[in-house]
């Protein structure tokens, strides 16, 4: 009678601890669904056409269409389109175009930054963080200036992290419940895949290695302390590893047939993302020396403040020697690349792991201080203050300035509907509405924050008929190399009627609080024009 009893408790204890998991998740679905609707309500206009997402999808297309004989990521001394090796997510931002349409990419971009918080939160619970704290640094992580900026223009970084971050969720699952036999191996070979998933949806996913590894590590080191053998650590790492080489074999079927012609391609692609091309700002550059790269990623750190203190607060209360040194590791492999806001913002998880620290279920019922709980509002009062509030106000204040209309009317007037070859010179926001218009485009593939040199310039113009430049970028001897090129002055385009004066640009210390604001989130008043179209002599404009 007494085991009936017994078992009847603890049958109760696991409904009721279903219920407990089961209402956590539905509250997390509610405030993700907030993030989600007041993201969206302004993601059409916020942030402006920028760069990365239009160069991604043109990556995609460039994948997709390896014959191309046109690209916005033209490089102009081998005279062919780049080619990445890592083309999961420039594909799959490329199809979300061709189904949804100039959306596609950014609601694509969402739906991988809902899933990399989900990812984060479901691992820092088999992590045995409280659920509270959890939700709460889960809804900082979604809401982070530096992830925001990156997932609301289509960066494909939310899929890459989503993949790790699973990745490390899958390893401490596996340890926490300790399966044995073919069940251990088969959840180790889900990890690697995951892992290998990630570094072919985007490069920078190499960050989190150092993450995956930690994991990896605390799950052989748990079953050799079990079993008192290392021995037992021989086969899941056979299966992490047989994971990762059968993954890899199966992702470069589909592009064996352009692998040896296109090498050349991914091989300088790697070195130009490895190349500084300008001075630091306030959203990123790095520098040339250790030190310059070091400051650059301090610089970009200032947008997620208390994230950090608390990061800190964690490294000295817990002293957890491995997340501090995956960390280190992760900023190491940073600093011998281009350091800039969205590569810094893979420094997120590694700043969460850590706040987490501080609140696991053995702690934070009786020994979690006022420190820490205090520490913990102030990181969401921050990222819902600045992307809920503070990004919202500002992306609908004057929002007509930056309507896509605006482009597509003048690229219709410009040139109008056709086969044209028109260069784009530091104009990418003509991307989509030349490719409506079944445009073909060009601009030059260059190092990171680097100025388009004259070289660049007269290699891109001697595929087009068309260029379109920006005034602030036309200068002397850019006039002086298109009039040598055979073109003619077609046109002057003003979009805006009393111009926003941008004293932070002259000035970087008359920046406000406000600009910074605009800057982080790429939502700038007046972000386009005015623009000059340069026509060859036997071509006019529309």
């Amino acid at each position: 009678m007494q085991a009936y009893t017994t078992s009847s408790v603890s049958s109760r204890e696991m409904q009721i601890q279903k219920r407990i998991v089961s209402r956590f998740w539905w509250v997390w679905l509610v405030a993700i669904a907030i993030v989600v609707f007041v993201i969206l309500a302004t993601l059409e206009f916020a942030p402006f056409l920028f760069m990365d997402e239009l160069m991604n999808v043109d990556l995609g297309r460039t994948i997709l269409n390896p014959k191309t004989s046109w690209s916005v990521a033209w490089m102009t001394e081998e005279n062919k389109p780049v080619y990445l090796l890592t083309y999961l997510g420039p594909v799959l931002q490329e199809l979300s175009y061709q189904v949804a349409g100039e959306l596609g990419p950014r609601v694509s971009a969402l739906i991988g930054a809902v899933a990399a918080a989900t990812a984060l939160v479901g691992w820092l619970l088999a992590r045995g963080t409280a659920k509270i704290a959890a939700l709460a640094l889960g809804i900082a992580f979604i809401l982070d200036p530096l992830f925001v900026q990156a997932y609301t223009t289509g960066r494909v970084d939310g899929w890459a992290m989503a993949l790790c971050l699973s990745s490390c969720g899958v390893l401490r699952y596996v340890a926490l419940y300790q399966l044995q036999g073919h069940s251990i191996n088969r959840y180790v070979f889900l990890s690697s895949t995951l892992a290998v998933l990630a570094l072919f949806t985007w490069p920078s996913a190499g960050f989190l290695i150092p993450l995956i590894l930690i994991e990896f590590l605390f799950l052989l080191k748990k079953k050799v302390s079990l079993s008192g053998s290392w021995q037992d650590a021989v086969v899941p790492a056979a299966s992490f590893i047989t994971g990762c080489l059968v993954t890899s074999l199966l992702l470069l079927v589909p592009i064996v047939p352009q692998l040896y012609d296109l090498l050349g391609s991914m091989i300088e692609a790697l070195k130009v993302n490895l190349r500084h091309g300008g001075e630091a700002s306030d959203q990123g550059g790095g520098g040339l020396s250790i030190t310059a790269s070091f400051i650059e990623i301090l610089r970009v750190l200032k947008f997620t403040p208390a994230l950090l203190l608390m990061a800190l607060l964690g490294v000295v209360r817990k002293r957890q020697p491995e997340v501090l040194i995956g960390g280190l590791v992760a900023v190491l492999l940073m600093m011998s690349t281009v350091v800039y806001i969205s590569r810094v913002q893979y420094l997120l998880p590694y700043l969460v792991l850590s706040a987490a620290t501080l609140f696991s279920f053995k702690t934070v019922g009786h020994k979690a201080s006022l420190i820490n709980t205090s520490a913990l509002v102030l990181v969401l009062f921050w990222s819902v203050g600045l992307t809920i509030i503070a990004r919202t106000i500002v992306a609908l204040h004057k929002s007509e300035e930056r309507n896509r209309e605006l482009i597509s009317r003048t690229a219709r007037s410009m040139i109008g509907p056709g086969n044209h070859s028109v260069a784009l010179f530091n104009s990418f926001e003509f991307y989509y509405a030349g490719r409506s218009l079944g445009w073909k485009m060009y601009a030059p593939y260059k190092p990171a924050f680097a100025d388009i040199s004259l070289e660049m310039m007269q290699r891109s113009l001697s595929h087009a008929d068309y260029a379109i430049i920006p005034q602030e970028h036309l200068t002397k001897e850019f006039e002086d190399l298109l009039k040598d090129e055979g073109m003619y002055l077609a046109g002057a385009y003003l979009f805006y009627k009393e111009p926003y004066e941008k004293d932070y640009v002259k000035d970087h210390s008359k920046t406000t609080n406000i600009d910074r604001v605009h800057i982080v989130y790429r939502i700038l008043r007046q972000p386009y024009g005015p623009y000059r179209l340069y026509a060859r002599e036997n071509k006019s404009a529309s």
